[in-house]
């Protein structure tokens, strides 16, 4: 375990100096209540604290610098500075309604729980770094012409995605080779991306990611067939081609049809400098997204038990 983080996990134990009582500050509560659904920024989170809580702001500036600071101590261990019991209370109202929501009181009773937060903690430590480097690599879709390429280039890119993916399974054993659990589910991850980019169709991916995003198969070929070669399309779906055995992966209904037209119709408005390539990839983006963290509960999930 590294240096900063053995000072992080002893710096977690807060004490109310009024009372003399010690808590555990719960951090990976207080991660997901601060970034899930949809993450909170500095000013969000200063935003909730002023509209929630009693805390007098006397300096805009320096109020988000000490909720930058915190945030920092969370997220990477800078400066090592937690903040005192109140502040953390005040969190808890802002952001769960709840004064004690990131403090579990230091007691013989307590300590099971204290040790599963502890426990999970050690094992999600390090995912986000996986994570982000699988992100970079569904980010390079469009620039890469679906991977065939090295980026911005024409030079065949096989090679290159290949050595970025081999990279990341070598930073997930030596960051998780003491980790079983977190290793196989980042693993899992690895294999889902890898698919992607092994695969020479749209949607190329693993059934998981469209049972979890269902708008990836607007991106089927099928339903250009459908718009542009509808004779085509029925004779395929009743297996009547010549004696040519071609299969969609699905069908759509005539409500999908409609739903997809609408839903490339809403994004082109928004976005009309936007490809239908960068499109997909943006989706992609965000299954990856939560895959990740149906990984992560999975790991705390099992843990727990």
């Amino acid at each position: 375990m590294e240096k900063s983080r053995i000072i992080k996990m002893l710096t977690e134990v807060v004490a109310d100096k009024r009372t003399g009582c010690r808590y555990w500050f719960d951090i990976e509560g207080y991660k997901d209540a601060r970034d899930y659904p949809t993450p909170l920024s500095t000013r969000n989170i200063c935003t909730k604290l002023e509209l929630n809580t009693d805390i007098e702001v006397v300096s805009d500036e320096a109020f988000m610098k000490q909720v930058r600071r915190f945030n920092n101590y969370v997220d990477e261990c800078k400066n090592a500075v937690l903040g005192d019991v109140d502040f953390i209370k005040n969190l808890g109202l802002a952001l769960a309604d709840n004064e004690m929501a990131f403090l579990i009181p230091i007691t013989a009773d307590s300590f099971t729980k204290i040790a599963n937060s502890i426990k999970s903690q050690t094992n999600v430590e390090g995912t986000n770094a996986i994570y982000k480097k699988l992100n970079q690599v569904l980010y390079l879709l469009e620039l890469s012409c679906y991977f065939n390429y090295i980026p911005n280039s024409k030079e065949d890119g096989e090679a290159y995605f290949s050595k970025m993916m081999l990279d990341i399974r070598r930073n997930v054993d030596d960051a998780f080779g003491d980790r079983p659990l977190a290793r196989k589910k980042m693993y899992e991850l690895i294999d889902e991306v890898d698919y992607i980019l092994n695969t020479c169709e749209v949607p190329g991916i693993v059934d998981k990611w469209l049972e979890i995003n269902p708008r990836l198969k607007y991106f089927d070929c099928v339903y250009e067939i459908i718009s542009e070669e509808p004779l085509m399309y029925e004779r395929i779906k009743y297996g009547d081609l010549m004696g040519l055995k071609y299969r969609f992966k699905f069908f759509p209904s005539i409500t999908e049809v409609l739903e997809r037209e609408q839903y490339f119709e809403e994004k082109h408005k928004r976005f009309p400098t936007r490809s239908d390539d960068r499109l997909y990839q943006d989706e992609l983006v965000e299954t990856l997204n939560m895959r990740f963290n149906e990984c992560i509960e999975t790991i705390r999930d099992e843990l727990e038990e």
